[in-house]
């Protein structure tokens, strides 16, 4: 089996304020942070292809200038082939962390949408899942680079979707797959309880999904299918813990290898994988993989 991962890629700034003083502008102040890959999908394709997957991606184009060249790359020198859209000038993401702890995001993806818009849709292929974000801001610009009609599996990130939005679109997008395995994942954040994530996914199943991941950060997290569900708690990192940014799509890529090695993987498996890339995800600063990571190191040593 194959991946095809479409999606968003942009280079964030991970901007640390220590005070927000009344009259200055976000970013005149604090320590910029190296510049990391942002959204899932770039994140999910080069986790997969350091599993040794064949994986193959149309993506946006993260811009000519600062750190783009280098996430060009990364992506290009990672993946069996790559498909980006054309340069249309570099979306803002900026992460800032605040004196409290709160992290704030500033985005403008207007030129990174622009270059999705202009992408061709994929081909089906008889041997092959895809794997595709579908933030509510991002949905509509992914959905016309989908095949018309998903021969082998799709694996939908709805991120933090609300509850209600999130079943809906399984129901949508279940109509639109007909028969195909469909796969879904959703973070309601931290907050709930184990057996209400369970909860959650055993909805998710009956609104259509073949396979239900719903995370609840620090709680853990739950899988169901159409005859059974289960949960796990997070594991935790101790002194090891880092930063849990780009846990979700090491879960995502643990789950989607899984699926593309054996689609009858049982649920407690699974479970235990998707905890397992989880924690490990954490003890790494950053959102990418330890390999991925330590490759994007050196190109970003390349621009200096």
């Amino acid at each position: 089996m194959r991946a095809a991962v479409v999606g968003y890629l942009a280079v964030l700034q991970r901007l640390h304020i220590p005070g927000f003083p009344g009259g200055t502008q976000e970013g005149a102040v604090g320590v910029l942070g190296r510049p990391t890959l942002t959204c899932d999908a770039p994140l999910v394709a080069l986790a997969l292809a350091d599993q040794g997957q064949a994986v193959t991606g149309r993506l946006s184009h993260p811009d000519l200038e600062g750190a783009g060249p280098a996430a060009v790359r990364l992506i290009e020198g990672a993946l069996e082939e790559v498909t980006l859209g054309p340069p249309s000038g570099a979306p803002l993401e900026l992460q800032i962390l605040d004196p409290a702890g709160r992290i704030r995001w500033y985005s403008d993806p207007t030129p990174g949408l622009r270059s999705l818009a202009a992408l061709p849709p994929l081909k089906p292929r008889q041997d092959e899942w895809v794997y595709a974000d579908v933030y509510p801001w991002i949905e509509p610009w992914i959905e016309p680079l989908l095949p018309a009609w998903i021969p082998a599996g799709l694996f939908l990130n709805f991120g933090s979707l609300g509850w209600d939005e999130a079943l809906a679109g399984i129901r949508r997008w279940r109509a639109r797959t007909g028969g195909a395995l469909l796969a879904v994942q959703i973070s309601t954040g931290s907050g709930r309880t184990l057996a209400a994530l369970e909860a959650c996914a055993r909805e998710c199943a009956q609104a259509g999904a073949s396979l239900a991941v719903v995370t609840g950060g620090e709680t853990g997290l739950a899988l169901a299918g159409p005859q059974a569900s289960v949960s796990r708690p997070s594991r935790s990192c101790g002194t090891e813990e880092k930063d849990s940014s780009g846990a979700g799509a090491a879960v995502s890529a643990a789950l989607l290898g899984a699926l593309l090695t054996d689609e009858d993987t049982p649920l407690d498996d699974l479970a235990e994988r998707a905890v397992a890339a989880g924690a490990e995800q954490c003890r790494i600063a950053g959102a990418l993989a330890a390999r991925p990571a330590a490759a994007w190191q050196m190109e970003m040593e390349r621009l200096e």
